[in-house]
């Protein structure tokens, strides 16, 4: 799972009555030091061959986890094998890479909107805080991230109420 702030699902099978596997979080600052354009692609579902692979190492970082100090070394390489196999045989280029100008514009309103999530935020308070049209605060989250910005209100929320729950479990 790329850090992409995207709430992500698993279904099984439809001959699967559950779902079990193994999730890696890889750092979005790791993989941007590994691979500048990282915001330029997504990565697709491997097939049996490469998830094999990719299964194998996690396992491997799994099993060296918590051992010998020298296995930092082992499981970083293990780590860049995994982002070379996924940018080698996994990745496909975006085709609306979010347009400069926009992007740092974007990247605060994220920042406020997550800094913010206890509040009840609106279009209209998020507009008014940036300085921005309501239309064009719409436009600017609907062209560059395919969702509007009220559903990122949303799971933004969504977000902070399970992580308060969790923490006070």
């Amino acid at each position: 799972m790329i850090n992409s702030k995207i709430i992500h699902e698993i279904q099984p099978d439809f001959m699967q009555e559950y779902y079990k596997g193994y999730t890696l979080q890889i750092d979005y600052d790791y993989l941007k030091k590994c691979y500048r354009d990282i915001d330029k692609i997504y990565f697709r579902q491997p097939d049996d061959y490469i998830n094999k692979i990719i299964l194998e190492k996690i396992l491997e970082i799994i099993r060296f986890y918590n051992t010998d100090s020298h296995d930092d070394i082992r499981i970083n390489s293990y780590i860049k094998m995994l982002v070379f196999l996924l940018l080698e045989n996994l990745s496909c280029k975006k085709r609306n890479v979010i347009e400069t100008k926009h992007k740092n514009m974007i990247v605060e309103i994220l920042r406020f909107i997550d800094e913010n999530d206890d509040e009840y935020l609106t279009v209209s308070k998020i507009s008014q805080k940036f300085n921005i049209s309501e239309g064009y605060v719409r436009k600017l989250f609907k062209e560059n991230l395919n969702m509007t910005l009220k559903q990122y209100i949303n799971q933004a929320t969504f977000n902070h109420i399970k992580s308060s729950k969790s923490k006070s479990a």
